[in-house]
């Protein structure tokens, strides 16, 4: 008898922990996946500096591609290898290339690196780019450590299926470490970071 108790005890907690994380995750399905890509993003523009979010393998393309077009005169890549040409030389058609690593390599990291690269080298506006789903949340948190001109433009990466439903569901549990860490530095006690 007791043994069933307590087996009774675990089972209806778990049970109601695993109906809400399913709970969550249709929703996060049927709300989130369909407008994943649909992000609201500010007009093209020309900015001093390009400010590329990094994770992806196709970052540099991405940057050097926004330099091509005229979107700004100076590239930040985050989270690179240090050995691609342009980080190497510093150099890409005349434009000057910044290859940075910031501490902690997140979203946060990226976010409170940038007021310090802009004060540190003069410059006045910024275009961060990432994937479309990622900005809403990027925006967030880079509001909270810089309040100087900056837009936000998507990247043109595009993913499959099996890739747009796990980022899906990546940045809505992100938004939970965003609003349990409301400062631009604040991080979680046990060591996650964004």
């Amino acid at each position: 008898m007791a043994g069933q108790r307590w087996f009774s005890r675990l089972v209806r907690p778990a049970a109601f922990v695993l109906a809400a994380l399913l709970l969550l995750t249709g929703a996060c399905v049927v709300f989130v996946f369909p407008r994943f890509d649909q992000a609201p993003v500010d007009p093209p523009g020309h900015s001093e500096v390009i400010y590329v979010l990094g994770g992806e393998t196709w970052v540099p393309e991405m940057g050097l591609r926004m330099l091509d077009e005229g979107q700004g005169d100076i590239l930040v890549l985050n989270w690179v290898r240090e050995d691609r040409p342009e980080c190497l030389s510093g150099q890409y058609k005349g434009h000057r290339v910044i290859c940075a690593r910031p501490l902690p390599a997140t979203t946060q990291g990226e976010a409170m690196q940038l007021p310090v690269m802009m004060q540190e080298h003069g410059w006045t506006s910024v275009t961060v780019a990432t994937w479309r789903a990622h900005i809403p949340r990027s925006r967030t948190l880079f509001e909270r450590c810089y309040g100087g001109d900056m837009r936000f433009r998507p990247t043109t990466q595009h993913y499959g299926r099996r890739e747009r439903l796990a980022k899906a569901a990546y940045e809505s549990f992100s938004y939970i470490k965003v609003a349990v860490t409301p400062g631009c530095d604040d991080t979680l006690p046990f060591g996650l970071s964004d």
